[in-house]
């Protein structure tokens, strides 16, 4: 989780410090990498603890 965390941190600053970059392309490449970070999150919980939309006869649905 951390380094998911410290990998986001490392690409805004790459992006944020970039002189080449428009400003316009800086914020469609932060969108997309907060995005794609928030749907690895998302991905992992429901790995973790299955997914709140499943349905209960889902094999996926994890039972206590």
């Amino acid at each position: 989780m951390i380094s998911m965390e410290n990998d986001l941190i490392r690409l805004v600053e790459e992006i944020i410090w970039d002189p080449d970059t428009s400003d316009a392309d800086k914020i469609k490449a932060l969108q997309g990498y907060l995005y794609q970070y928030g749907a690895n999150k998302d991905n992992l919980t429901d790995q973790m603890f299955g997914d709140d939309d499943a349905h209960i006869n889902s094999p996926n649905m994890r039972r206590c």
